[in-house]
């Protein structure tokens, strides 16, 4: 048998019909297909598992002799360990690739537990390419800080047809970085790319986790380890001054469902989509509460409702067959998106930079600042866990300011209680 050489494949004729081979024992299997279309090929065959079976190497000239050559001894190695190199192979053409994952995570794993799977759709879309939305839907959550609201900026990282396992961590972090130089800043406030990119890191850690447990992935998450961007929690609430300001806007605002919509959301402090989806059968006049049925915290949350919320929910029209209290005309039939309305308010209140969000936020602010704990506040607010809550920490910064005017009063009083006085030994000893 010949060794076959670079030469010898060069000048290998093709058979006018089916298949010639040109076999070589080194290795023992090592061989050399060429079919009539003129097509040249590296197979190995030999027993596997008692079974005579020929696996494709490679073609030829994209790989070259001495590689192929290399990769059958590779082979030959696997299956006197008693491996099955033509089934491993088979799995690795059936490993899902990136886009089966976005799909599936969107149909099983999205929609069935997340409010907001239409923004994960939507970044999956930005990002990456993919219509995973049909072209009617809209996503009202495409509004929230770390989206643009205009033009996408087009970071089509092109994963769609790539074997999840092919994607690595420095795949991951090249597109953070590009994510976040591309992704421009809110004219509002300062989020713009950074927070972006945390955010799509994490929707890829949740997918590839997913993978995993689904059986799709075999390798390590390979966004686990990719560093997230600092991120400065945003910590903007309405003084009372701007309070006053606000409330007179909201009475000259025209629209009844509008005036409504933010007095509860400063009140109650229940999220954007909590209070636009809300139905009057969720709330309850004799017992004086609403009951949110499914909030981000994916539990039900009951809220008490003070006298102002109740006064301002009994004069608001109900529109006959239409379940929610603020009804709309659209495919949801309630209203779907406030920011027009937010911005014609908060420009006459004179508080340009003060986002929805931050209503809920000013309600926290607020309890904390009255000496409210957090556990309180954290239920009010219904957060999952104290981190959330611990922002309003350091806005409640009464009782220390109480501890430290008496302090400085016994310190820097006429009369102050001197420490003991010590040898001069001692005093710098101390030093």
């Amino acid at each position: 048998m010949p060794h076959l050489t670079k030469q010898i494949v060069e000048a290998a004729k093709t058979p006018s019909a089916g298949q010639l081979f040109i076999r070589d024992d080194d290795p023992k299997g090592f061989a050399l297909r060429i079919t009539s279309n003129g097509s040249k090929s590296f197979v190995w065959e030999g027993r596997i598992r008692g079974r005579m079976r020929r696996i494709t190497i490679g073609a030829f000239p994209d790989l070259s002799v001495l590689l192929a050559r290399n990769k059958a001894i590779e082979i030959r190695a696997a299956v006197a360990r008693g491996e099955d190199p033509s089934l491993q192979r088979e799995l690795d053409r059936r490993e899902p690739t990136f886009r089966i994952l976005c799909e599936r995570y969107i149909e099983h794993h999205a929609k069935q537990q997340r409010k907001s799977w239409k923004r994960d759709a939507r970044r999956l879309e930005m990002y990456f390419g993919l219509k995973l939305l049909p072209e009617q839907e809209s996503s009202s959550e495409s509004e929230q800080s770390d989206l643009p609201t205009s033009e996408p900026p087009r970071i089509l990282a092109r994963w769609a047809n790539r074997r999840l396992s092919d994607i690595t961590t420095e795949d991951i972090a090249r597109l953070r970085d590009e994510i976040r130089s591309k992704v421009p800043r809110r004219k509002a406030h300062a989020l713009g790319g950074s927070v972006a990119a945390n955010r799509a890191i994490g929707l890829l850690r949740t997918m590839f986790n997913l993978a995993r447990d689904w059986g799709m992935l075999s390798v390590p998450n390979p966004a686990e380890r990719v560093k997230l961007f600092h991120e400065e929690r945003r910590a903007r609430f309405l003084s009372a001054d701007e309070l006053v300001r606000v409330n007179t806007a909201l009475a000259a605002e025209l629209s009844e469902y509008w005036r409504a919509y933010f007095a509860i959301s400063l009140i109650l402090g229940a999220r954007k989509n909590e209070i636009l989806g809300a139905k009057w059968s969720d709330v309850d006049f004799d017992q004086r509460t609403w009951t949110i049925p499914i909030t981000k915290a994916g539990r039900a949350h009951l809220l008490p409702l003070p006298e102002p919320a109740i006064r301002l929910l009994e004069v608001l029209p109900r529109v006959e067959g239409n379940p929610f209290v603020f009804p709309g005309a659209g495919k949801s039939r309630h209203l779907v998106e406030p920011r027009k309305a937010w911005d014609r308010i908060r420009t006459a209140a004179e508080v340009p930079d003060v986002t929805i969000h931050d209503l809920r936020r000013t309600l926290g602010s607020w309890l904390a600042a009255q000496g409210y704990n957090l556990t309180l506040i954290g239920k009010t607010l219904n957060h999952s866990n104290v981190a959330s809550t611990q922002i309003y920490a350091r806005m409640d910064l009464g009782p220390v300011r109480a501890a430290l005017e008496k302090n400085a009063a016994l310190m820097l009083g006429p009369t102050p209680s001197a420490p003991a006085e010590r040898s001069s030994s001692t005093s710098e000893e101390s030093d």
